[in-house]
């Protein structure tokens, strides 16, 4: 009778640990099956595209990454911060980070800013000559 009563609540806990390791088993399932079918829709673009079409920012890349982040958030949210996908969520975020506050100031400087300024110092140049020319006469 003792020994029954002792192993009882072990056998409990250990049913309920089990039946807990089971709901958790299927959440990862549910998420990461879902996390595959978004993420295989972001990669599907991918082949054969220039480099800068394969920005974040490209419209025809913002559907399938919003889905994909979407999906991110909710599957961090269901299984905890900690997650593989909780930390794949913080890193598509720092991405995203990066490329708004360094990559596109970058290119924006580099391709229109400096090539503005380039033309501004050439159309300088010639009107000091001209009014040098003009001064001359």
């Amino acid at each position: 009778g003792k020994l029954s009563t002792c192993r009882a609540p072990v056998y409990l806990n250990k049913i309920c640990l089990f039946s807990q390791v089971e709901k958790r088993l299927e959440l990862v399932k549910q998420v990461s099956h879902s996390t595959h079918k978004k993420l295989t829709a972001c990669l599907q673009g991918q082949q054969g595209v220039d480099v800068e079409k394969k920005s974040v920012r490209s419209p025809s890349k913002k559907l399938p990454l919003t889905t994909l982040a979407q999906c991110l958030v909710e599957g961090a949210a269901v299984l905890g911060d900690e997650s593989l996908l909780g930390l794949a969520q913080e890193l598509i975020l720092f991405e995203l980070t990066i490329e708004r506050d360094v990559i596109e100031p970058l290119y924006d400087l580099s391709e229109v800013e400096i090539p503005n300024i380039q033309k501004q110092r050439k159309h300088l140049a010639k009107l000091v000559l001209d009014m040098d020319s003009a001064r001359t006469r």
